[in-house]
């Protein structure tokens, strides 16, 4: 249970801080949410997998990482 609550708590800060991010940043939060309760989903042995961790956890920051870049090119050329 360990991962998926991690990856919904991980959603949770990333929801409760959107007011301060860039508003596409609410994508993120639900890519967390949602492989963390895919993750609760499997249970068993197949959670604890160290894939099922490191997938979600690097497409989420691949993520967050290409959602903070776009928005602050954005910033750039308004300025």
């Amino acid at each position: 249970m360990l991962p998926g609550m991690w990856q919904i708590i991980f959603s949770l800060g990333i929801f409760s801080s959107c007011r301060f991010l860039p508003r596409p940043m609410i994508v993120a939060g639900a890519w967390y949410l949602l492989t963390g309760l895919s993750c609760l989903a499997m249970g068993g042995n197949r959670a604890l997998l160290p894939w099922t961790m490191g997938i979600s956890y690097g497409a989420g920051q691949l993520l967050v990482a290409g959602i903070l870049l776009s928005s602050a090119s954005e910033a750039e050329d308004e300025a």
